[in-house]
């Protein structure tokens, strides 16, 4: 759905993606090559060339499961599925990037769910948190590919995502263990309600880089009125 703003030329009045489960791979992805697509106009060309093409090579040339499969054995130690996800992710994609240094002409957030709180848990470029714990900024260390990988890890799959290094206003002295984000709100909706401005919105990827379901909204609080 980016991809029909870069062309009807409206990409740069968008003002927050929002994203849950596999959605958020390409959310990061978008998130990571913002600067890079801002300087070039906006246009299609650039949105295809940051984002469209880096997907689509991936999906032709590359396999996740492999990938998985080649790195279980670092699996013996700390690591966990989901933080080889996150490296997998971070090597295809997003090279390293840390969340608090993304653009701030756009507002991204990546959704994931607090197991310990039971509600939606945001990944944002100048905080990350939930609404019990309390949100705080993100520590340099966190890493795009991280909340990708957090708002994407289904249970069953992958294990949950622990976030350590962070200290919250209502900190319980534990931290988060967060899995999908689709486990709370399959929607990803939460953060967009009030908004005004044209939002984004990738709720989910049916098939591992392969399409998402995506929806466009025009939002005049207190309601959402479909873009079709």
């Amino acid at each position: 759905m980016s991809r029909f703003f870069a062309s009807a030329g409206l990409l740069s009045h968008v003002r927050a993606v929002c994203s849950v489960s596999g959605g958020s791979v390409t959310n990061g992805l978008f998130a990571v090559k913002h600067r890079e697509i801002a300087a070039n106009g906006y246009t299609l060309e650039a949105f295809d060339q940051a984002v469209t093409v880096p997907l689509l090579s991936c999906v032709t040339l590359e396999s996740l499961t492999r990938k998985l499969l080649l790195n279980s054995w670092k699996a013996l130690g700390p690591a966990t599925r989901t933080t080889l996800l996150a490296d997998a992710l971070d090597h295809w994609f997003y090279g390293g990037a840390k969340l608090d240094k993304l653009s701030t002409d756009c507002n991204f957030v990546l959704n994931a769910t607090n197991l310990n709180t039971s509600v939606r848990f945001g990944f944002q470029q100048y905080r990350l948190g939930d609404y019990v714990l309390g949100f705080t900024k993100p520590t340099p260390s966190v890493r795009v590919a991280e909340a990708v990988a957090a708002s994407a890890a289904v249970p069953g799959v992958f294990a949950p995502f622990i976030l350590e290094g962070q200290s919250y206003p209502c900190d319980p002295g534990y931290p988060p263990y967060l899995v999908d984000g689709g486990v709370y709100d399959n929607l990803g909706i939460e953060p967009i309600q009030n908004l005004k401005s044209v939002c984004w919105w990738c709720s989910t990827l049916v098939a591992p880089f392969g399409w998402a379901s995506s929806r466009v909204y025009r939002s005049s609080a207190p309601w959402l009125d479909p873009v079709r």
